[in-house]
């Protein structure tokens, strides 16, 4: 399934006098439209004196003054473009897209050479007050038309990538470690499915002897570029036997890269790889390749800082790993360099003939589940003999998958910069976690006598294949933490990071629960929660056990024993044993006498409830979610539990009116899901909020329902628009994670929604709409169908989920559309 699908905003500018030029939309979601632009930098002066000033905005050292002058050049080139009804177009195109849930790819046609050199990548629109391109809903990308036919993208996999590092004496040294460690990190989620192959050698016969150990589909260069002085044409730096600077012009590198008939992709990583002479549109390096056929070239139009580039390239490729078109991924790159503060993030240009973003079809005998081919974490590398000219062949080794009954992954923890958001590893977080590790490898150690039946069934896990949790959100780093359980086939990744204090550093440790933990059906466990309170680690901190870590070591233990009663319990739970699990956590609550209410004693009470739940113990169950909401009235899961709670009883009720009763089970479990959902939107955590959104869909879908039983049509129709409403929200949230149950509940809430519409449109006598409301349900409900192949390790997607609700709920819809067009 695609992460994103993006429709075409078709933008030509067109020759013109130096001050206005015809501009005109070919195709657009919202139709055509025709205008004039009068450019805001008319004549050459003006314009290469902007366009100085932008190089040495982007050159410089980057803050405030360098985005405001980007900003202010992006919004002058905005309204100038986006005019008349050129802008009426985008603005409906952009609803439309929205609506969707589709983006809008800005396709730019630049058919004006004395506009070719222009960046219009920082394109500022300021009614959001937001540069287009920084997001993957409005790529911007160049696009050049060509008498070549379509490419064939067809690719039989593995993804073949060669990777040059050119670094020759006398220009600026490269990181090239740092560099080939994140395109290899970058390019791991893709599994076996990717071969990348470094080229050791930086020469042009290098080059050419490993383009004939084809085939190859993407070529990666790292590097540096000039202008030819004489004809103005880009070159590459790479060196010659003596490693010195060896240029290599846009001709010649098409000539070599012509033959490559499987190459979908060119990544010049270098600075001024796009830059060209504004007289001829194909005289840079990019637009050179592309005429020659390539689908896509991605470069630099002026110099780009090594750690600018190496983030680029990080995001570029996970986002191409995530499924997501080449100019989405593009903008995700941006977005990471734009973190650093820094204009730079208009630096890559993107140049394509691929209609649709897409660069690469990827033919298999057969689809195969996601579980079977999840992404590599922290593979070893695999060093094998190429042929004779590459000495180096980089491939992710597969991952051997934990085989206990229970699995713990313990992944090393980072440090967040206050800045970016992004993750980084340190050495006291790298500490922390193998003190946690040891510590929790002790408690099972230990607990052989205690319970000696599970302890051989229980592995925990903490080396190379659980790496860094990274991401720049909590919403990254869950997606991220969802890949590794699953790749482990771990029910509990335990993670953590810290934020530096000027008193020391404060560690928070979370832990992940994969939906593959338990085969019953309680949502709110699944996901990513704190482990207790914060952890303030010394700034002396180191992990040896000197005595300024005594502070760190008490608290870090009690976690280690937090997690081990909670592995036993939930064993237990794994093992249809809820009535030992139940004992083990209320043995847990007499152990653990040091753990304080204050420091997250919460989840304690909120997994006995969980228990008491699948003990059919509703009251005990009742008073246990509540009291973990009364220790901690933020617990937004409390609420979505006591919801959870109340609608399990409300399903056991067979009369409509006692359900849509004032007070009901129902009404409660409805007023506890909104109160999740407050809580969990009031303390940032998405993922609850869109968890609890897609448990509220269905429950206003039932009271529509019974609703529409009693004959109650305008109370049931604002029910159903309500879990509509709703449902939406919750799928918008999981579209784009791996989190494949909770996405295909929230379609069922969206389906059952449409449904219960489609007979308050009967009832108010249209037929069309009613009809129109079938579709929109049959679509949801086979969306939810089509997450069983990607995760057939659920048992509750595959039963509950899909059996019992989506096809089930697509077999009522075909039965009444035969009844409407009956009738």
């Amino acid at each position: 399934m695609d992460t994103l699908r993006l429709r075409d905003f078709d933008l030509e500018i067109g020759p013109g006098d130096g001050t206005n030029y015809p501009v005109a939309v070919l195709n657009s979601p919202s139709g055509q439209a025709r205008a004039s632009m009068v450019f805001p930098f008319a004549g050459p002066d003006a314009l290469e004196a902007e366009l100085a000033a932008i190089e040495d905005a982007v050159l410089g050292t980057g803050g405030a003054a360098a985005n405001q002058r980007v900003q202010n050049f992006g919004a002058r080139l905005f309204h100038a473009l986006f005019t008349d009804e050129i802008r009426t177009v985008y603005d409906r195109s952009q609803q439309a897209t929205a609506a969707a849930g589709e983006g809008l790819r800005i396709k730019l046609r630049v058919n004006a050479p004395d506009l070719a050199t222009v960046p219009w990548e920082f394109l500022f629109d300021p009614r959001p007050a937001e540069f287009v391109a920084l997001s993957r809903h409005t790529p911007i990308v160049r696009y050049l038309e060509l008498p070549l036919g379509d490419p064939d993208l067809a690719v039989k996999p593995p993804i073949r990538v060669l990777g040059l590092i050119a670094n020759p004496a006398g220009v600026p040294t490269l990181d090239i470690e740092r560099e080939q460690r994140k395109l290899t990190q970058a390019l791991q989620p893709l599994g076996d499915k990717v071969e990348l192959v470094w080229l050791p050698g930086q020469t042009v016969q290098d080059l050419q002897a490993a383009l004939q150990g084809g085939p190859w589909h993407v070529f990666h260069f790292v590097g540096h570029a000039a202008a030819d002085g004489g004809s103005g044409e880009g070159v590459l730096l790479l060196a010659d036997e003596q490693g010195n600077p060896d240029p290599l012009t846009a001709t010649q590198l098409g000539r070599l890269l012509a033959d490559q008939r499987t190459l979908r992709l060119v990544v010049l990583n270098a600075c001024q790889g796009a830059k060209g002479n504004e007289q001829s549109l194909f005289s840079s390096l990019a637009a050179s390749l592309v005429r020659r056929g390539l689908p896509a070239v991605l470069a630099m139009q002026y110099d780009i800082s090594d750690q600018a580039a190496v983030e680029f390239t990080g995001s570029f490729y996970g986002a191409l790993a995530a499924n997501l078109p080449i100019d989405a991924a593009s903008s995700e790159g941006r977005k990471a360099i734009a973190s650093l503060d820094t204009a730079e993030w208009g630096t890559p240009l993107l140049i394509m003939r691929a209609p649709d973003g897409v660069i690469w079809d990827v033919r298999e005998p057969r689809a195969l589940p996601r579980a079977a081919i999840g992404g590599a974490v922290a593979a070893a590398l695999v060093i094998i003999g190429l042929l004779a000219f590459i000495a180096l062949q980089v491939r992710p080794a597969p991952v051997q998958p934990m085989t206990g009954a229970f699995n713990i992954a313990v992944a090393d923890f980072g440090e967040i910069d206050p800045d970016s958001g992004r993750v980084k590893s340190t050495r006291a977080a790298t500490q922390a976690s193998q003190l946690l590790f040891n510590g929790l490898q002790q408690q099972l150690q230990d607990s052989q006598q205690i319970v000696p039946l599970l302890s051989d069934k229980i592995r925990i896990r903490h080396d190379s294949t659980t790496p860094l949790i990274k991401g720049s959100t909590a919403a990254e780093r869950e997606k991220n933490v969802a890949e590794l359980a699953r790749t482990l086939n771990a029910q509990i990744v335990i993670y953590g990071n810290v934020v530096a204090g000027e008193n020391g550093d404060d560690l928070q440790i979370q832990f992940y629960v994969s939906p593959q933990e338990s085969e019953k059906e309680f949502n709110a466990l699944l996901g990513s929660q704190a482990l207790g309170g914060k952890v303030r680690l010394p700034t002396s901190f180191s992990g040896a056990g000197a005595l300024t870590n005594i502070s760190a070591d008490k608290p870090l233990a009690l976690r280690s024993r937090i997690i081990f009663w909670l592995t036993v319990a939930l064993t237990q739970d794994l093992l249809g044993e809820p009535d030992q699990a139940l004992a083990t956590l209320q043995q847990a609550e007499q152990d653990l006498t040091d753990w304080e209410e204050s420091d997250g004693k919460e989840l304690l009470y909120f997994l006995q409830g969980r228990e008491y739940l699948f003990l059919e113990q509703y009251d005990d169950a009742r008073t246990a979610f509540a009291r973990a909401a009364a220790i901690n009235p933020a617990y937004a899961r409390a609420e979505v539990a006591l919801g959870s709670v109340n609608a399990v009883v409300s399903n056991k009720q067979e009369a409509d009116a006692e359900r849509v009763a004032d007070g009901s089970a129902l009404r409660q479990a409805i007023d506890a899901q909104q109160q999740g959902i407050s809580a969990a939107e009031a303390g940032n955590d998405a993922f609850t909020a869109a968890l609890a959104k897609a448990a509220l869909a269905q429950s206003m879908d039932v009271l529509c329902i019974s609703q529409l039983n009693l004959g109650q049509i305008e109370q049931a129709a604002n029910a159903c628009q309500d879990a509509l409403n709703i449902a939406n929200e919750a799928v918008a949230y999981f579209s784009d994670t791996q989190e494949n149950r909770i996405y295909a509940q929230a379609l069922l809430g969206q389906g059952l929604a449409h449904f219960g519409l489609n007979y308050v449109s009967d009832a108010g006598g249209d037929r069309e709409q009613a009809l129109a409301d079938l579709t929109a349900a049959e679509s949801a409900f086979q969306a939810c169908i089509d997450q069983g192949p990607l995760a057939e390790f659920d048992k509750v997607l595959q039963n509950s989920v899909i059996g019992k609700g989506c096809q089930e709920g697509l077999s009522q819809v075909q039965d009444r559309r035969e009844q409407l067009q009956e009738n």
